[in-house]
């Protein structure tokens, strides 16, 4: 198989871009974006990342010189004679188009529990990115703007799915999760506390 070249033109604002083809993941690029990057003859997606804010996702180059796109990711056929002068403009610097969301999730007894992935879900396209507790029971999540459900899993537990942030502070089970919109409330610090123990919950939804 042949090697091709794809190289940047225009890349703003400290993002990388990464080739996906199939399982594969090349890292290419830098601020500038001209080096571009050796890779092996075929269709690839073109991810990109905002690696100086928590490899925040910033979408995927649309084939048509225009912003990112999130969702259905388009391929660009990477061939012999190479692709070269991609242009992808992004609409903001990194710190514009995303969103981190802290705080701390507690037990009913308000102590700082350990073991709970917080998952942050944007339901129009599928964005998702997650961290989980550790002893002092703190989670950082970076995520691109936008609508999302804050999902939490006890990881320790099978990953036992133990409800939603409802904006209250609480966890809900039943019904839709709850939206908290990361592209206009501030979301650095919040309290999250739960019904129960990771394992108490963990039997009472799982079992």
């Amino acid at each position: 198989m042949r090697e091709g070249l794809l190289r940047f033109g225009l890349l703003t604002m400290s993002a990388v871009a990464a080739m996906r083809r199939d399982l594969l993941i090349d890292q290419f690029g830098n601020e500038a974006g001209a080096p571009g990057s050796s890779a092996w003859a075929s269709t690839y997606e073109v991810l990109l990342y905002a690696e100086d804010y928590d490899w925040c996702n910033l979408g995927a180059y649309s084939t048509n010189d225009g912003p990112p796109v999130y969702g259905t990711t388009p391929r660009i056929a990477v061939t012999a004679a190479g692709v070269t002068d991609i242009a992808i403009q992004l609409p903001g610097p990194p710190p514009e188009l995303c969103r981190r969301m802290t705080g701390t999730i507690l037990g009913p007894a308000g102590e700082p529990v350990e073991g709970v992935h917080v998952r942050l879900h944007r339901p129009a396209d599928g964005v998702l990115a997650g961290n989980t507790t550790a002893s002092q029971g703190m989670f950082s999540v970076v995520v691109p703007n936008g609508l999302y459900e804050v999902l939490l899993y006890a990881e320790r537990h099978d990953w036992c799915y133990l409800g939603a942030y409802d904006r209250d502070g609480g966890v809900s089970v039943a019904g839709p999760p709850p939206l908290v919109d990361l592209g206009t409330e501030n979301p650095s610090g919040i309290v999250i506390r739960l019904p129960g123990t990771p394992a108490e919950l963990a039997h009472q939804n799982c079992a």
